[in-house]
């Protein structure tokens, strides 16, 4: 599918003092399938089958043994609106991994994501999520989701909302699934596209 079929929009929110690189989109999932590999569109299709209607799962919805191939790539938290900020519960060995090389963070179970990235990223970070918590929006994010000292990663991230009351957006389940490569590869490259996907067309 061409990039450009998709329409653009402006970024929802921007970071103090700076500008974020990434592109912004609306998405749909039906137009943005071409582009997922398997492992979002399993997890993206698993959400969507434990969504209640139009209400979204709580994580007690969700079974482990349902997602098992995919728990290395999972992460699982709770989120404080009035930030927002957002605490892990979980996540699997292929993300503990990458904190652990990037901060030396050897677990994230009960880390906010303040504590877990340089101030400025962390902020970045939040503004790009914000969308998951004011307008109950999935984030599919394509192209750098990873960048340390020495190397890079490519591919895609996928944030899905959680809520126990099945309306208030206070949780999310995410998978991010990459390729690492040195920064003096030929594959360098440093663009993000980020896809909103509006609630009302999750079950369509």
């Amino acid at each position: 599918m061409p990039r450009d079929s998709i329409e653009p929009c402006v970024a929802p929110y921007t970071v103090a003092n700076g500008r974020d690189p990434a592109r912004f989109h609306a998405g749909h999932p039906e137009e943005l399938r071409p582009l997922w590999g398997k492992e979002v569109g399993r997890l993206f299709d698993y959400w969507s089958d434990i969504c209640q209607g139009s209400r979204f799962p709580s994580r007690i919805d969700i079974d482990p043994l349902d997602i098992a191939k995919l728990l290395p790539y999972v992460f699982l938290g709770d989120i404080d609106p009035a930030g927002p900020e957002y605490t892990y519960r979980l996540a699997g060995e292929e993300i503990v991994a990458v904190f652990n090389r990037y901060n030396g963070q050897k677990g994230l179970a009960g880390v906010k994501l303040g504590d877990s990235l340089p101030p400025d990223k962390a902020e970045m970070i939040r503004n790009r999520w914000r969308p998951l918590v004011e307008n109950r929006a999935a984030i599919y994010m394509r192209g750098l989701v990873y960048s340390t000292l020495d190397s890079f990663a490519l591919g895609e991230r996928l944030i899905l909302p959680l809520s126990n009351s099945g309306d208030l957006v206070d949780g999310f389940l995410g998978l991010t699934a990459c390729h690492w490569h040195k920064k003096d590869s030929p594959a360098h490259r440093d663009d993000l596209d980020i896809y909103y996907i509006d609630p009302a067309t999750f079950s369509q």
